[in-house]
């Protein structure tokens, strides 16, 4: 099995990953993951949907302890980790057959952005066995990390791959259509939503030297949600508000607020949301849990 960049106008083969899960050709300058390489062909007729996680691997996501005081030592990593493998473990059977369809490109980041994966769910499920050996290897690869929190960098890197995503670039996938359907929006204009999610979560403000924004704003509709863990009132909670769209559906802040313990137990179905194209905002994860 061989590695090839994503950016078609580079192309650039690889015969192991690259340490960060990005191709730094002069075409591409880092801007660019590198995924498996599955040899072209495909089928014109395959309907493919994406979520892009955003993962914060910053320092206090690996120190801050919500629970401590209650006698649980989990750190938000560890609650992080737990969650996502349990929500892409269940994507396997709510996908009803499609989880080959289904994929997932998770970035990690604090100063820096790092390639978590880029697969299948059906691959992800098939390579790590169990919930708890993804659990481990999420927990592990986020371990490493530690640093600040660059924000803007990890959007722009997501809204690169979404972009050849979305315009049915990414060569190594063979060809595919962009999974979509049609829906109405509060208004009850019709809208075709294209089975695309990116969903970022954070602990902390933006600290790098760019300005925070985000580049998937002009989008109709916007696709980004925003997940912040702690209070209403931090400096980090009012800028990832500020910069996320409102649901189409609803007209709502496509923003959920973790801070308690009924907020925790429902990381896993926001992850699931996410990753299955479900919904954008509060109230449609609320319509969900009732289904």
């Amino acid at each position: 099995m061989g590695y090839i960049c994503s950016n078609p106008n580079c192309k650039k083969k690889y015969p192991q990953m690259t340490s960060d899960g990005f191709c730094y050709e002069a075409t591409c300058n880092g801007d660019y993951i590198v995924i498996e390489d599955q040899g072209g062909g495909g089928n014109p007729d395959r309907q493919i949907g994406l979520c892009i996680l955003l993962m914060d691997a910053s320092g206090s996501m690996q120190t801050t302890k919500p629970f401590e005081d209650k006698g649980n030592n989990s750190s938000l990593i560890d609650l992080v980790s737990r969650n996502v493998a349990r929500a892409i473990f269940d994507l396997k059977n709510l996908t009803q057959g499609k989880a080959k369809d289904a994929y997932i490109l998770a970035l990690m980041f604090d100063d820096v952005v790092k390639e978590l994966f880029f697969d299948s769910v059906d691959n992800l499920t098939t390579k790590h066995h169990s919930e708890g050996n993804f659990e481990n290897f999420i927990k592990q690869e986020l371990s490493n990390m530690g640093g600040g929190t660059d924000i803007t960098t990890a959007l722009e890197k997501a809204y690169t791959f979404y972009e050849q995503f979305i315009h049915n670039k990414i060569n190594s996938l063979g060809e595919y259509t962009v999974l979509s359907q049609l829906d109405r929006g509060f208004n009850n204009n019709p809208i075709n939503i294209s089975n695309v999610r990116v969903l970022i979560y954070t602990d902390g403000n933006h600290n790098a030297n760019s300005t925070l924004y985000s580049p998937f704003k002009d989008l109709d509709p916007d696709i980004l949600m925003g997940a912040y863990f702690g209070e209403a009132t931090d400096a980090g909670a009012r800028e990832l508000r500020n910069i996320l769209g409102n649901c189409f559906k609803h007209n709502e802040k496509q923003f959920f607020l973790i801070n308690n313990t009924e907020d925790y137990a429902q990381l896993k179905n926001l992850f699931r949301m996410a990753s299955g194209a479900s919904g954008f905002c509060p109230i449609c994860l609320t319509n969900i849990k009732r289904g």
